[in-house]
């Protein structure tokens, strides 16, 4: 009852267990989704509170909360970020939390949030392709597309055998109508 760690991987649980609630098709099983995320919650909550200094049991509730947030539960995506401040918080040297909150403020269309978040991240750790992909899709967005273009660079410098990163850098291209580049990009995807 003690262990925050046993509290965290009953968040693991809890989330298989409400995917498969969701999924089994069963007409009215209303009743059992709700405990099932009562129950996983409270699991995340008792991590916290056991030790709140703890990064990763912030980092596994705020994971929690941006799963429910992305099923439309209600002030799910407040609590995520939250969440994702309070990891960062206690590990300020580690940029997945900002990573974490930038994806959060992304699905909420917080532009200039997820671009602070993904700054800080980068500043942080300059090498991580994650945080370049996110922002040159947040600059492709608002047609920023000489930016968009160097980060979807960043990312693929980064991770050049991960074909998601070309494919973006290819899109990316295609909007900014660098047709014969984008090509290029699209086929180091393929």
């Amino acid at each position: 009852p003690d262990n925050d760690l046993a509290h965290r991987a009953a968040i693991e649980l809890g989330l298989l267990q409400l995917q498969q609630l969701m999924v089994s098709g069963k007409k009215d099983n209303t009743a059992e989704l709700q405990a099932a995320l009562s129950r996983t919650i409270q699991e995340g909550l008792k991590a916290v509170s056991i030790n709140s200094g703890e990064y990763q049991n912030w980092l596994a509730l705020a994971q929690l909360y941006q799963s429910l947030g992305g099923v439309g539960v209600s002030g799910a995506y407040d609590n995520a970020l939250s969440s994702y401040q309070k990891a960062a918080a206690a590990n300020p040297t580690n940029p997945l939390p900002l990573i974490g909150a930038a994806q959060v403020t992304i699905a909420q269309n917080d532009a200039t949030s997820s671009l602070k978040f993904l700054d800080a991240a980068i500043a942080l750790k300059s090498d991580l392709p994650i945080a370049y992909y996110l922002r040159s899709q947040i600059e492709a967005r608002q047609g920023h597309f000489p930016e968009a273009i160097r980060d979807g660079k960043g990312a693929v410098y980064l991770a050049q055998q991960d074909p998601l990163g070309w494919y973006n850098l290819g899109v990316i291209l295609y909007a900014s109508k660098d047709y014969a580049t984008s090509v290029q990009a699209l086929q180091q995807a393929t």
